[in-house]
């Protein structure tokens, strides 16, 4: 299991600096058959 932390300002995974990129997807305007194409386009997009 990874190791998640932080110290300062940063976060760490595993030891590693880890920075996160995130968004906000507002779910009930989007219909539910298009959910997983628009988490994946997130993903794609460098979201994590």
């Amino acid at each position: 299991m990874s190791e998640f932390t932080y110290k300062g300002n940063k976060f760490y995974l595993d030891n590693k600096e880890y920075r996160i990129i995130s968004g906000a997807m507002h779910y009930f305007r989007i219909p539910r058959e298009y959910w997983r194409d628009r988490l994946l386009k997130l993903k794609e997009c460098g979201f994590n």
